[in-house]
């Protein structure tokens, strides 16, 4: 997938997610689109993502060099339906260790709390991150 239509996806889902919490059904408290804010955590998205693309395409082809063959060739057998299944309970695990970690961290907390400082927290105070952040993420997305 190229970069620009990554983006394009990324920008959908998000505008998805951020319309799915305006729904009063899924939300905890009232929430608008429009907030106080929304700028600089859209102004946030943009950076994170550019930031997310860099490291996808630039670093990944890099890091998938050490994919292990042997269990590589393995996964690239299974049904596609599986493979995503698989990838997205592999990516919420490692995504939920490393959140843990840097959490636990005093010199990574000092470069993760920006992730925090929204005022109120929604689908875009995600992308408040620092690019070497998604670094262990990517590290170990499925090479498939």
């Amino acid at each position: 997938m190229s970069p620009g239509l990554s983006f394009l996806v990324l920008t959908s889902l998000f505008l998805t997610v951020a319309a799915l919490e305006r729904v009063p059904a899924f939300q905890f408290r009232p929430s608008r689109l429009f907030r106080p804010f929304v700028a600089t955590d859209a102004a946030w998205y943009l950076v994170a993502t550019t930031a997310n693309l860099i490291s996808t395409f630039v670093f990944r082809p890099q890091l998938t060099k050490l994919a292990i063959p042997v269990v590589a060739d393995s996964i690239v057998g299974l049904p596609f339906v599986v493979r995503v299944v698989a990838a997205v309970v592999v990516y919420d695990f490692v995504a939920f260790a490393v959140h843990v970690g840097i959490h636990r961290s005093d010199k990574l907390w000092s470069v993760h709390k920006v992730h925090h400082s929204s005022l109120q927290l929604d689908g875009l105070a995600t992308t408040r991150t620092h690019m070497f952040e998604h670094l262990p993420h990517r590290r170990w997305e499925p090479p498939w």
